[in-house]
């Protein structure tokens, strides 16, 4: 409603507008709202209009609903689709802060978050540049998942590995120990 707020001239317009729309009760209160106004001769305006019309139909379990669902919310793969969902569930619920921030780190990958860390040093304490920090981290995280020349040796074991395999694949010149040929210190000739 509020992007076509400039459409009308007036709150009168706003008003009756809903009568386009709206079905069932909503409709039966539309219409009771507006006799009642005319009877009691009294101005609605479009605000105290709306505020009625989002508490008479308020739904007083989403809130614990979504909470439920947001705690269940799990990463899977697309962490613009996760981010979206997190943020909308989250209108109604309000979760913020250390709660906020620890919900995610938990439910998204590990390397999420140590990407995190290696852009900015730290876990981004104000919410919405935690988000941000998490949504960057991620598309680099899915971009590397889906770069197959990413997948490189991990540097603290291959050197090890390849220098044991050069060790046992080719013998090399072997130690000679003055005086007792190629046997060692600890051999009969």
């Amino acid at each position: 409603m509020a992007m076509y707020q400039e459409s009308f001239v007036d709150d009168g317009q706003m008003i009756r507008w809903p009568d386009t729309f709206l079905t069932d009760v909503a409709l039966e209160w539309h219409h009771k709202r507006i006799r009642e106004a005319q009877r009691n001769f009294f101005a609605d305006t479009w605000d105290t209009y709306r505020q009625a019309i989002q508490e008479r139909f308020r739904d007083p379990g989403k809130q614990y609903r979504d909470a439920d669902k947001l705690q269940k919310l799990r990463y899977e793969g697309d962490i613009a689709a996760y981010l979206t969902r997190l943020q909308e569930l989250n209108n109604d619920v309000g979760m913020s802060g250390v709660m906020l921030r620890n919900l995610v780190m938990t439910t998204v990958p590990n390397d999420v978050v140590r990407l995190v860390y290696s852009h900015r040093r730290a876990i981004p304490e104000d919410d919405e540049e935690f988000l941000e920090a998490i949504q960057d981290a991620g598309l680099t995280y899915e971009a590397m998942k889906l770069n197959p020349g990413l997948k490189g040796k991990d540097e603290s074991t291959s050197r090890t590995k390849e220098r044991s395999k050069e060790d046992l694949s080719e013998p090399g010149p072997q130690p000679q120990y003055q005086g007792l040929g190629t046997h060692g210190p600890n051999c009969r000739n």
